[in-house]
């Protein structure tokens, strides 16, 4: 009827006080509540990588203990510029104007490849917040050191 076994029938019935109470057992946490919320807070307002988060916080295993959250997961940010319908109607009104210019307008399709000498090429990880949007990283590079091969 109460669908529980009868030594915990039993154990309650002996000391009522101590029924529901679990033992924590283990290692305590290197990091208290405090910090791991801070830790948090930084990965999703600052969108910094873990070592700027271990360098900013002086913790040794800020990484570890976002492991174990739920809200905060460790990635690549996504790559492609935003496309807007604007963008879209315009790509569109273009292809069509080309394809009615006939000879006048000839087309050099090109084997270049762009190298970034000042940066990660955009293979940085990032933590980021599930419950936000994920955010777009622009490859488009406007200055700075970049060979054209």
């Amino acid at each position: 009827m109460l669908n529980r076994s009868r030594t915990v029938i039993y154990n309650f019935l002996k000391n009522p006080g101590k029924y529901g109470q679990q033992r924590h057992t283990g290692r305590p946490s290197s990091v208290s509540l405090c910090e791991k919320r801070m830790i948090t807070r930084q990965a999703c307002f600052k969108k910094q990588t873990s070592k700027e988060i271990k360098l900013a916080m002086q913790c040794s295993n800020c990484s570890m203990s976002f492991t174990k959250r739920k809200k905060v997961r460790y990635g690549k940010l996504m790559t492609q510029p935003p496309l807007t319908k604007v963008h879209k109607r315009l790509r569109v009104e273009f292809a069509k104007k080309c394809i009615t210019m006939g000879k006048k307008w000839d087309v050099i399709f090109s084997d270049e490849k762009k190298f970034n000498l000042d940066g990660p090429n955009g293979f940085r990880y990032f933590w980021y917040d599930l419950r936000k949007e994920k955010e777009i990283f622009s490859k488009r590079t406007f200055g700075g050191g970049s060979v054209m091969v």
